[in-house]
């Protein structure tokens, strides 16, 4: 914090965390940023003040509900003992405001299932250089078909031939995708795509 405050426009407390701020003019606006360390080995980083304050509460109350319980069944395909994990689970109720979510038809940065679940992913690079996205949907056998449109062959062939794709079929709605991330073109376009697949679409 000591080192973020040197940096930062602003240091504020949010929730008993004290918030390091960070404005960058981006275009016609400024992006703010706010970065918090509310406990050891843990770095919170949000762009809506909102959002963060949001988490920090719920890590003061840990007797409330969850916001991805335990219930979901994206829990049972992700490995929580590896390096890097998330989970992400589609939202039908914040579908309109969101260009990446699968519901309500083709947007600017979506692959277009009403049937979708979640998705999962995970990634060991000390163990191997690879990725894991395991997709969830309900659409049956059209399931394989929306994944594969994640990396379209017609997009950008040379980087998608690069990550040496492997589709494997884990139960009724649900396939798990495996991305060779060993060469540099292929991991900068996979990275490009997965952050919209997890909800952070970059527009260039």
């Amino acid at each position: 914090m000591k080192e973020a405050a040197q940096k930062a426009v602003r240091i504020v407390e949010i929730e008993g965390q004290k918030v390091a701020v960070f404005e960058e003019p981006s275009e016609q606006d400024i992006w703010k940023s706010y970065i918090a360390f509310p406990q050891k080995g843990v770095v919170f980083a949000a762009t809506n003040e909102q959002f963060l304050r949001e988490m920090l509460s719920r890590m003061r109350s840990r007797a409330r509900e969850r916001a991805l319980p335990s219930s979901l069944p994206e829990w049972r395909y992700v490995n929580t003992h590896a390096q890097f994990w998330g989970v992400r689970h589609f939202d039908k109720q914040q579908s309109k405001e969101d260009p990446t979510s699968p519901f309500g038809g083709r947007k600017s940065a979506n692959l277009p299932d009403e049937g979708a679940i979640g998705l999962t992913y995970q990634c060991s690079p000390r163990i191997e250089r690879k990725a894991t996205l395991t997709y969830l949907s309900s659409s049956g056998a059209e399931v394989r078909k929306i994944e594969e449109g994640r990396f379209p062959s017609s997009s950008e062939p040379e980087d998608t031939a690069g990550l040496h794709i492997q589709h494997r079929d884990l139960g009724p709605g649900v396939i798990q995708s495996t991305y060779d991330l060993s060469r540099s073109r292929p991991l900068n376009w996979f990275f490009f795509v997965f952050l919209c697949s997890v909800g952070h679409a970059i527009y260039v």
